[in-house]
């Protein structure tokens, strides 16, 4: 059981990221929760999605989950990467409303930005960027989805790089 009231950041993608700590910490807790494969079942991959999301709620009690914001339409590889984006969006804020805990959305180039100093990598490279980042701070991460929560969760808590004003 981990201490409550802190923050739970979700990267959403086929493999789901996520960071739990307090704000007073100096690094989360992290992982990636790997779900079915949703080409197969998306019902499978949602269920299972949303088993994970209510057992981290039931777990770490958070007082806010914020998790990355879906992109707009064109912005995806798939009509299928959408949907299930948006999907995730809908399992997440339901079952936070159910548990009375506050729930955004948080863009990724936003908390890049804000976290790291920039969100402007070369094409293709960013994950591995964040990757290391994140790794710098003593924080090892077995996917990029995971480094993603990680800095999803520094930017919810206030971590801003330096030059970068607190929002």
């Amino acid at each position: 059981m981990s201490a409550t009231g802190g923050v739970l950041a979700l990267d959403l993608a086929s493999v789901i990221g996520f960071a739990y700590g307090l704000p007073t910490d100096e690094r989360p807790l992290c992982g990636a929760w790997r779900l079915p494969n949703a080409s197969i079942s998306e019902g499978g991959y949602f269920a299972a999605a949303e088993n994970e999301f209510c057992d981290a709620l039931t777990v770490h009690r958070p007082r806010l989950v914020v998790f990355e914001a879906p992109l707009f339409v064109g912005q995806h590889l798939s009509t299928q990467a959408m949907n299930l984006l948006v999907g995730l969006k809908a399992i997440i804020q339901c079952n936070a409303w159910r548990h009375d805990v506050e729930c955004r959305p948080v863009a990724s180039s936003t908390a890049r930005a804000k976290v790291l100093g920039t969100a402007r990598f070369p094409k293709g490279e960013a994950k591995a960027h964040v990757t290391a980042w994140v790794e710098s701070r003593g924080i090892t991460v077995a996917t990029h989805d995971a480094a993603d929560a990680v800095v999803l969760w520094f930017h919810a808590v206030g971590f801003r790089a330096a030059g970068r004003e607190a929002a």
